[in-house]
């Protein structure tokens, strides 16, 4: 089984709405995911769940190292993966093996972060946030695939995995790389968003 259900993180303000919502698509559902899954007889479930998290869960940590043995962060991203595992890692209690996915932004042409920043960029008002010195840890979508089939056939990879490309860029890293790539200028700076942190 693969659970990757989830509203997009970047895909509004984060209102008290918009915060329960992120919350209830993640874990309500994986709690409900699980609950059915407790149901079927033993000989009918599945023998993996592997389960979407996310890099969040580390929280924002500068230029510290993170290994999936690193604890949890502080702050509202943190809090939502910590509690998304804790359910994922319920079906553990049905004998199943459980990977939990920390993910990056997952980079495809098809969708995802790209679609939201590229129009942007083509039109030249791409550039970094903030300072630029955050780190984007972001795997591609071929290799998250890879990753998922991975996962499910491996019996010895269980618990976190860290769904990342081996080597993180800086947003001001990415930024360039975008506007190279695009033949745009990359010289505007948005403001970074202070709810990150909450």
């Amino acid at each position: 089984m693969v659970n990757l259900v989830g509203e997009a993180i970047a895909g509004g303000r984060w209102t008290d709405a918009r915060r329960k919502l992120l919350r209830d698509s993640r874990i309500v559902s994986t709690r409900a995911l699980v609950g059915e899954l407790r149901a079927l007889p033993a000989a009918a479930q599945p023998r993996v769940l592997v389960a979407a998290s996310a890099v969040g869960y580390y929280g924002d940590r500068g230029d510290e190292i993170l290994t999936e043995a690193s604890a949890s962060g502080t702050g509202f991203l943190a809090e939502l993966a910590r509690d998304w595992e804790a359910e994922s890692m319920r079906a553990a209690e049905l004998g199943m093996r459980v990977v939990a996915l920390r993910n990056g932004a997952v980079l495809s042409r098809a969708g995802g972060y790209l679609r939201k920043v590229l129009p942007v960029f083509r039109l030249g008002a791409g550039g970094r946030v903030g300072n630029g010195a955050q780190w984007f840890p972001w795997i591609h979508i071929q290799d998250e695939i890879a990753l998922i089939r991975h996962a499910i056939s491996t019996e010895s990879v269980s618990g976190a995995v860290n769904g990342v490309a081996p080597e993180p860029v800086t947003n001001r890293e990415l930024t360039a790389a975008l506007g190279e790539v695009l033949s745009r200028p990359t010289v505007l700076t948005a403001p970074a968003s202070p709810c990150a942190s909450r």
